[in-house]
């Protein structure tokens, strides 16, 4: 089986080895570790049987940097499980955003690639892969490879995260699936494999990246652009739709979802020599924010539809409009997305109020 359960009282928790706890009691429990802390030089061996993943504890009773982690036999890319996500957040050394640093008292997943016996994979810790005490930490950003950050996101917060980094460094991270069947989940399509991270060289060529979608809960749902540093045109396809959503930073795409939908529903277009759309570098709205008041300035105002969601999903406000310059009230502090609806497609865009 992919999880062993341990007896109570009979298998002891050994040291170096990752563990999954399920807390079942409404008031938490309190568990008491002893022994002395770990220091200096710490080696696993990983096993290179079976699937190869190995779950590995942080050794260090402080944050660890995935960074300068040593690694001989094994992938450079790791897994940790997002609870509030309901799923395997991944990270590739040196290529994208990630979880690059690791809690204390927390495990992840790291590759075995030994084919055989002979073979041998490890994973090394020294005093240098340690950070700061707090748990805590801003993700660094990466300042050498562009990139696109997209998660797919449901109504209780749960979501999945893409990465596309455009770098002539060869990258691939396979997609590693949630426990939770209900999570969003979305990956890269390429060759029957299903990818979390993806590199690709620097092209002014068009470029057709499948992606796929799947959860098992019915419902809407949100594509969400987190972080943008390319210089590419991009757009977003739904070929469930027919729409085609023009990609820039804090872009909001909002579908509903069925579970007998199609796994391969979107195409992330890069350069794309022809869109569904007319001149789909001219944005539909200019949609801003000024104290309690949202604006939004239509391209094509004719039958024109404005609604106005919070993150939950929950419409607040619904406009039809023939106006090109539009203005709407009664909004408290917060961030919400507002939708743009008419002949020439939709729009939905991200918008803080201050």
């Amino acid at each position: 089986p992919f999880w062993d359960d341990l007896a109570y009282g009979s298998d002891n928790i050994e040291p170096q080895t990752g563990y999954l706890v399920q807390n079942m009691l409404e008031d938490g429990k309190t568990i008491t570790l002893s022994g002395t802390f770990a220091t200096g030089t710490v080696n696993y061996t990983l096993a290179t049987n079976g699937d190869k993943w190995n779950l590995v504890a942080n050794p260090f009773p402080t944050p660890i940097d995935l960074n300068d982690v040593a690694i001989t036999g094994a992938a450079d890319y790791f897994y940790l499980w997002d609870l509030l996500g309901g799923n395997y957040v991944s990270y590739q050394k040196s290529i994208n955003d990630g979880f690059r640093f690791v809690p204390n008292m927390t495990g992840f997943f790291v590759g075995a690639t030994g084919a055989t016996k002979i073979d041998v994979s490890t994973i090394g810790f020294t005093d240098a892969v340690k950070e700061s005490n707090s748990v805590f930490r801003k993700l660094k950003k990466s300042e050498t490879n562009n990139h696109i950050h997209f998660t797919v996101n449901n109504a209780k917060g749960q979501k999945d995260n893409v990465y596309v980094v455009l770098t002539d460094i060869e990258a691939k991270a396979p997609k590693m699936f949630s426990l939770i069947n209900t999570a969003p989940q979305a990956y890269i399509v390429e060759n029957d494999e299903n990818i979390s991270i993806k590199s690709y060289p620097e092209s002014t060529e068009e470029r057709i990246i499948p992606i796929a979608f799947e959860s098992q809960a019915d419902g809407n749902y949100t594509f969400n652009i987190e972080d943008f540093t390319i210089t590419d045109k991009a757009y977003l396809r739904d070929l469930h739709t027919g729409a085609w959503i023009s990609l820039s930073a804090n872009t909001v795409y909002e579908f509903t979802h069925n579970a007998s939908n199609d796994k391969l529903r979107f195409e992330l277009v890069l350069n794309p020599k022809t869109t569904g759309v007319e001149n789909p570098e001219s944005p539909m709205a200019s949609i801003y924010s000024n104290q309690e008041m949202i604006y939004v300035t239509l391209a094509y105002a004719e039958n024109t539809t404005i609604s106005v969601f919070d993150l939950s999903g929950r419409k607040l406000q619904q406009v039809e409009t023939n106006q090109q310059n539009n203005q709407l009230t009664g909004f408290v502090s917060g961030v919400y997305l507002v939708k743009v609806e008419n002949a020439k497609g939709s729009q939905t865009t991200k918008v803080f109020v201050k």
